[in-house]
C-alpha cells in the first residue's frame, strides 16, 4: 500500500511539474525593434503617400502593438504581431 501512494505521489509531481514549462513562459522571440522593423515593411507597400512614423510599441502578453502614423495622407493604424515569430495577426488601419 505505502508503495502504491509513493507511486501516486511520484506521478502526480510529475505532472504538476511538466506545467512548469508551458508556452506562456517562453520569452519572446522577437525584440521591440524587429517588430517596428515587421510593421515598416509591411507598410513599405504604400511608401507612395508619404513617411510611416511608428507612435508607439506595446509588448502585452505574447504580442506587441505598434501604432503608426502618416501624417502627408491623415492615416493611422495598428498592427499587433505574435512575439514568437512575428506574425501580424490583426490590423487597424484609418483615413480621415
Amino acid at each position: 500500500m505505502i508503495k502504491y501512494a509513493m507511486i501516486m505521489l511520484l506521478l502526480t509531481t510529475a505532472l504538476l511539474s511538466g506545467c512548469e514549462h508551458s508556452e506562456d513562459t517562453k520569452p519572446a522571440i522577437i525584440s521591440e525593434e524587429q517588430a517596428v522593423q515587421i510593421v515598416q515593411q509591411y507598410e513599405e507597400r504604400n511608401n507612395r503617400f508619404g513617411e510611416l512614423k511608428i507612435v508607439a510599441v506595446e509588448h502585452t502578453g505574447h504580442q506587441y502593438k505598434v501604432t503608426w502614423e502618416r501624417k502627408s495622407n491623415c492615416e493611422s493604424g495598428t498592427h499587433i504581431l505574435e512575439d514568437r515569430d512575428g506574425q501580424i495577426v490583426n490590423s487597424t488601419v484609418s483615413i480621415c
